[in-house]
């Protein structure tokens, strides 16, 4: 099983949930470079048309520009 956590944010934020409920059969976590919405550290977001049905995400530069070997 692969849990990806680049949504995780937008389902509830419960990552440590959604492992130990895989338990054994998670076998891969793959990082992604969603930033949680949640903590924007006093950044508005801003959506046309105010008051739209839309959930805003943002990519970090952090992860893009990562020392971390991608065979890691």
């Amino acid at each position: 099983m692969v849990y990806r956590t680049c949504r995780t944010f937008h389902m509830g934020g419960a990552m440590g949930d959604i492992m130990r409920a895989a338990g054994d059969k998670l076998r891969l976590v793959h990082v992604a470079d969603t930033m949680n919405h949640h903590r924007n550290h006093g950044l508005r977001y801003i959506t046309n048309p105010p008051g739209n049905l839309v959930r805003v995400h943002q990519h970090s530069k952090a992860v893009a520009n990562s020392s971390i070997p991608s065979d890691r």
